[in-house]
């Protein structure tokens, strides 16, 4: 059983809430909370919720099941933005909806306080936070922990500090992010700016205990990285550098890994060449060229590949119809790092683009969208270990599309095409044709209709293989009903021997029951690749769905 119960408008004074846990036939307090909610005059917390309660019955080609769930987000802050924060919970019947097995549970949280003591402001969080302090030693992942900030505009320094787990986290359990010493991490961060506010110092160190993505162990690591990040005085000119150092024990104090230290520097920078002052539209080139060791490693910014050299060059073009986007980049790579791996050296070469046509009589807007790409890898050295062939292939890429619109219809078609042509012993070359159609429209008030198709060709050793899809779904809900009708159906065919046909249909029919509820009636058909839900290349399901939204609380 799973109740759940919002309140609203709620004077000042001290209130307990009371979480409750059903075991067998009877109820246990789980939780008690003592809140107090002080007279807050003209800054007053406002609280809004956006919740999805649903329960229902299912029939699965002859086995039932029945569910009920709940979740959603409850957001809160007051008028000035000193206190704000949210809280996400997850409840279901289901064991394999759960967030770490419990009936109910929170999903992410956070809470910031925002206080101004004269010149300086303090900012502090608990929960989950994403900090981005730079790209290489401190990154941009959510992580559940606490943050401390002070800013300082008139002096132009900045002091934070964090602690934070180093694997994300939901639930209840270890509900700071700071209690469990084998998943924490710690960090400080000084940044100074010049009075002209051009020029941006920084300094960061992080030390922390936690398991790679991938690893199989608890690690010990450390490290730090300096900044500098600034701009012209009229900021046509945006540039930066920083370099890391990391020092990464993957076992700790083990005897199976030795500690390892690693460098990495990334730099940067952006200069607008037309603005749009020039009347003839805009025009931005860049730089950016990053080198991160074999060895270098950092639990705060796992998202950084160890063993890969890059440099990548971009100009874009905009102006009133016209979008053009270039890139020339190469990269150096062994694969996040292992010694085991090849090295290879993969170069890119992209134009996209998006032409606005000029309006016509049946359809007001018009665009032409299209891209071309080549991409060419070079293999640079195989480990003995491998005895793996050269990997070198050449690929090319194109595409083009026209999108239609006016005020009750859209329409869109596109083709692309893709050739490898692999280098390698095997040369497996292939070439890829896809060609996508797609049309909607408001046919009245009540009756709107929407299609798609798409049609593929792959051409490989292993033979050429058509396979098409398509898609229509009716939506219809009559004026002189309150039901709501939908009806969702489509068809897969391929001569591919690992695939299968397929096709479906759904029917539904949803009428509303008060201003914040549903009830929803609904039938599905599949069979062969359709049929996903069983495995056994037939599903029928009939069901009915109870909803219930909570839209706002104040």
């Amino acid at each position: 059983m799973l109740e759940i119960s919002l309140g609203g408008s709620f004077a000042p004074g001290s209130y307990i809430v009371t979480i409750y846990r059903k075991i067998g036939a009877r109820y246990d307090v789980a939780e008690l909370h003592d809140i107090t909610l002080d007279d807050t005059g003209e800054n007053p917390v406002t609280i809004t919720a956006d919740a999805t309660h649903e329960a229902g019955l299912r029939n699965v080609n002859g086995q039932e099941e029945s569910w009920a769930s709940s979740s959603g987000q409850l957001d809160f802050g007051n008028e000035d933005e000193t206190l704000t924060g949210y809280i996400g919970y997850l409840g279901s019947s289901r064991v394999f909806d759960r967030v770490n097995g419990r009936s109910v549970n929170l999903t992410e949280y956070a809470l910031s306080f925002h206080k101004a003591l004269g010149n300086t402001h303090a900012t502090g969080t608990i929960g989950h936070q994403s900090l981005g302090w730079d790209p290489l030693l401190v990154g941009s992942e959510s992580r559940r922990g606490a943050s401390l900030s002070f800013t300082n505009d008139t002096a132009g320094y900045e002091i934070s500090a964090f602690g934070l787990r180093t694997e994300d986290a939901q639930g209840f359990e270890n509900i700071t992010g700071l209690s469990d010493n084998q998943d924490r991490m710690g960090g400080l961060r000084f940044a100074f700016t010049t009075p002209d506010k051009n020029l941006t110092i920084s300094a960061q160190i992080y030390d922390g205990k936690g398991t790679a993505f991938g690893g199989i162990d608890t690690g010990a690591g450390r490290g730090f990285s300096l900044g500098l990040e600034g701009h012209s005085s009229n900021k046509r000119l945006r540039y930066g550098i920083f370099g890391a150092q990391s020092d990464w024990d993957e076992d700790e104090s083990g005897a199976l890994f030795e500690e390892k230290r690693g460098r990495a520097i990334h730099a940067y920078a952006d200069y607008d060449i037309w603005t749009e002052d020039t009347g003839a539209g805009t025009l931005t080139a860049g730089i950016l060229y990053e080198a991160i060791d074999t060895n270098y490693f950092s639990l705060a910014n796992q998202g950084a590949v160890p063993g890969e050299k890059s440099l990548q060059i971009t100009a874009d073009y905009y102006n009133e119809r016209l979008s053009l986007n270039f890139s020339a980049a190469t990269y150096e790579t062994n694969y996040r790092g292992s010694e085991r791996l090849a090295t290879d050296r993969i170069n890119s070469l992209s134009l996209s683009g998006s032409w606005q046509l000029a309006p016509g009589e049946l359809f007001t807007g018009k665009s032409l969208n299209f891209g071309v790409s080549t991409d060419w890898q070079k293999r640079l050295s195989t480990p003995p270990a491998i005895f793996a062939p050269h990997q070198d292939f050449n690929s090319v890429s194109a595409n083009i599309g026209l999108s239609l619109n006016n005020d009750i219809s859209t329409a869109d078609i596109s083709y692309s095409f893709t050739q490898l042509d692999d280098k390698s012993a095997l040369n497996e070359d292939e070439t890829i044709h896809l060609l996508s159609l797609g049309y909607s429209r408001e046919v009245s008030d009540v009756f709107s209709l929407s299609g798609n198709f798409n049609y593929s060709k792959n051409q490989s050793p292993f033979g050429d293989f058509d396979s098409n899809g398509t898609q229509i779904i009716a939506e219809w809900a009559p004026r002189d009903s309150e039901w709501d009708l939908r009806l969702d159906m489509g068809l897969t065919r391929t001569n591919d021997p690992a695939d299968d046909d397929g096709h479906y249909v759904e029917i539904s029919a949803i009428r509303p029951i008060g201003k914040t509820s549903e009830l929803e009636f609904f039938g599905i058909w599949r069979k062969g690749s359709e049929a996903y839900e069983s495995g056994n290349f037939h599903d029928t399901v009939i069901g009915v769905t109870l909803r219930a939204f909570t839209g706002a609380l104040q």
